[in-house]
């Protein structure tokens, strides 16, 4: 009787579920940093004397 060792598959499971959810927060980030930075740099540069 032989049984399949699931332990490589239950160990790697959680560790590529928090890969694919960090990515996912990365790109999130990166887009929210995109749209912020465009008008943020309009009053910096018009308060700069």
């Amino acid at each position: 009787m032989s049984t399949i060792d699931l332990t490589p598959i239950v160990v790697a499971l959680p560790t590529l579920a928090t890969g694919l959810y960090l990515t996912h927060r990365l790109r999130k980030r990166q887009k929210d940093a995109k749209a912020q930075t465009a008008p943020a740099t309009k009053p910096k540069a018009a308060t700069k004397k």
